[in-house]
């Protein structure tokens, strides 16, 4: 299987089904960054990241681009495994949410061509 076959299938359940990859995607990226950060920050002195559970919380926030403050890297690589897994592909997945809902609300030609035929029946 060649990368256009791959990149043909994805964009086939994109179409079809975009929640087959937008949660995945979520999941993944959320244990991605909260992992790293909980085994980076775990044994910081005055850390506020101390548990499995505020990681994935703290990642989870993060992506999702709230960003409380209660929960904060001290170290300069849990620093940079934020940076680079939550906030920039919190970006990516909003990003992506937002296509989806815009695509879903678009009219099929079939739709427009009703829509129209509505319109003019109306006096």
């Amino acid at each position: 299987m060649d990368v256009d076959s791959i990149v043909f299938v994805l964009k086939m359940l994109c179409q079809s089904n975009p929640a087959l990859i937008f949660w995945p995607l979520v999941i993944i990226d959320l244990f991605v960054v909260a992992v790293p950060v909980w085994v980076l920050e775990r044994a910081v002195p005055h850390g506020t990241i101390d548990s499995l559970g505020v990681a994935i919380w703290f990642a989870f926030i993060s992506i999702s681009s709230v960003g409380y403050g209660d929960y904060t890297p001290l170290t300069a690589v849990g620093r940079a495994v934020v940076v680079c897994g939550a906030v920039i592909m919190g970006i990516v997945i909003l990003g992506m949410t937002t296509a989806f809902l815009v695509d879903f609300t678009q009219l099929s030609p079939n739709e427009e061509e009703v829509l129209s035929l509505i319109h003019i029946s109306e006096p």
